[in-house]
């Protein structure tokens, strides 16, 4: 799945890895991934590896623009934990690959 990290407009955190996982979920019914649902609520890369698990098989996540999460977290629109979640997610699940490409300033 292609996404440009400069074209996501996003709050916080959580709505970044909220927006990664709907992208994945597709049409489907994303109730799961709010307070109220089945599963209580997931909060950041969680939710991206719920939504490849629920997806089956794996996930190619290509993230382009990556380098705009840096300047996100210095205007304070994302946190630097931003960067452990995602090095978490590639270490720790087998269904979720990621690709980063991006240019260093």
């Amino acid at each position: 799945m292609f996404v440009d990290v400069q074209g996501m407009l996003v709050s916080d955190t959580n709505a970044f890895f909220a927006e990664l996982a709907a992208r994945l979920a597709g049409n489907e019914d994303a109730r799961w991934m709010t307070a109220d649902g089945p599963e209580g609520g997931l909060q950041g890369a969680e939710m991206v590896r719920e939504a490849a698990v629920r997806a089956g098989g794996r996930t190619v996540l290509l993230l382009d623009e990556f380098d705009d999460l840096e300047q996100k977290v210095r205007a304070g629109r994302l946190s630097a934990e931003v960067f452990d979640q995602l090095r978490a997610l590639i270490q720790h699940t087998d269904e979720v690959s990621l690709v980063l490409a991006g240019t260093h300033h």
